[in-house]
C-alpha cells in the first residue's frame, strides 16, 4: 500500500518528513538518494553482479548461477555480521559511510 502524506500532514514543505523517519504505519520507505554512501554502493553493486551472474547463467553457461549464490550469500553474512569484503574494497577506493553511529 503506497501512503501519500501531504505536506500540511506533515508540518514540512516536501511532505515526508514521516516517512524517511518511518514514524508513520504502513508508510514505504524511501532511502536517501543524494549522496552515493558505501551502503548504497554496496547494495548497487551486489544488483549488478547478482543479475549478471543471472544472464550469464541464463545465456551463457549454468555455472554462472553459482555467482549470482555467492553474492546472495555475502549479502547475507553482510547483514548478521557486518563484515563485507566489498565495503573493504570501496572504502579503500574512498567511499564512506551515510553515517558513524
Amino acid at each position: 500500500m503506497l501512503l501519500r502524506v501531504t505536506p500540511a500532514e506533515t508540518g514540512t514543505k516536501d511532505g515526508f518528513d514521516g516517512i524517511s523517519q518511518g514514524k508513520r504505519r504502513n508508510a514505504m520507505y524511501i532511502a536517501d538518494t543524494k549522496t552515493w554512501y558505501l551502503e548504497r554502493l554496496i547494495r548497487l553493486l551486489a544488483g549488478i553482479f547478482a543479475l549478471g551472474g543471472s544472464l550469464l547463467g541464463y545465456f551463457a553457461d549454468p555455472r554462472w548461477f553459482l555467482f549470482s549464490g555467492f553474492v546472495g550469500a555475502m549479502l547475507t553474512i553482510f547483514a548478521l555480521t557486518g563484515l563485507c569484503p566489498m565495503s573493504i574494497i570501496l572504502y579503500a577506493f574512498g567511499a564512506r559511510e551515510r553515517c558513524k553511529c
